[in-house]
């Protein structure tokens, strides 16, 4: 009868209590594994958009620094910036700055590029690059088309910047400037502060331009160095492109022509004697 009863207590399985309790040790087991595979993904996630956003600042930084460091001679720079609440937009475009490339599956050319920070509602910025297909920059020649036409393209450079500001090195006064719109003169140095996601570290980048003469410049000096007449003469006299013949030559005392010595002065080379008779 002992062995009877023993044998039927334990056939009978667990308790409801001991089932709840293995019940909750799993969840809590689930729980923590999952939290730990989602917070490794996070960290991946983190970690990849973090190279990705190094990669195209670095990108950007090597571009801008080939665009400055070989832009012609007549190069027009405009740099200016929203005053209002930070942090500011700032635009800077550069002008008869050629750029051929393959839009669309169509080739066209760019005069004018417009680099711009646009401001989000979340209050990041986006670095867009806008072309231009004519020049956009207000100049004695085309004051009423200036800022009117809009840019065949757009591409976004960079996002999620927490500010995205210019600085412009005057190169006579030495002095930094928040904008810049002198025409036929270009600053020294340009400085770009960056700062990416609301508690990335600021990075500065400093650019160098390239003092060039302008090819106006160099036409306009050279032709007015160039004296009427072509070449010039000797003794400081104009010239023609060659020897000046005077018909009939000088006349000395004695009446004809010629560069002899003497009172005759004979151009044939006589001494004292004339070419048509004898100089008194």
């Amino acid at each position: 009868m002992r062995t009877h009863a023993s044998r039927s207590r334990r056939s009978r399985g667990f308790t409801l209590i001991e089932v709840v309790i293995a019940v909750g040790m799993m969840a809590a087991l689930i729980i923590l594994c999952a939290r730990l595979a989602t917070a490794n993904l996070q960290l991946a996630n983190g970690i990849s958009q973090q190279q990705s956003q190094n990669t195209m600042r670095e990108s950007f930084f090597d571009m801008m620094k080939m665009q400055l460091t070989s832009l012609p001679g007549n190069t027009r720079m405009e740099l200016i910036y929203t005053k209002g609440v930070q942090p500011y937009e700032y635009t800077l475009v550069l002008q008869n700055v050629p750029l051929a490339f393959t839009w669309g599956g169509v080739e066209r050319i760019a005069k004018a590029v417009e680099i711009a920070g646009v401001k989000r509602r979340d209050g990041f910025i986006n670095v867009v690059m806008r072309y231009y297909e004519n020049p956009i920059l207000a100049d004695e020649e085309n004051i009423a088309d200036a800022r009117k036409e809009a840019p065949f393209a757009e591409v976004i450079l960079m996002e999620d910047l927490r500010f995205f500001e210019w600085r412009a090195l005057d190169g006579r006064t030495m002095e930094w400037q928040l904008d810049w719109d002198l025409q036929g003169r270009m600053p020294l140095l340009l400085e770009l502060v960056t700062a990416q996601g609301a508690y990335g570290d600021e990075m500065k980048q400093v650019f160098w331009i390239v003092p060039k003469v302008s090819p106006t410049t160099v036409i306009r000096s050279t032709g007015m160095n160039q004296q009427p007449g072509g070449g010039g003469g000797g003794d400081g006299q104009p010239g023609g492109g060659g020897d000046v013949v005077i018909p009939g030559g000088p006349v000395g005392p004695g009446g004809n022509s010629g560069g002899g010595r003497g009172p005759g002065g004979n151009a044939g080379g006589g001494r004292g004697s004339g070419g048509g008779g004898r100089g008194r």
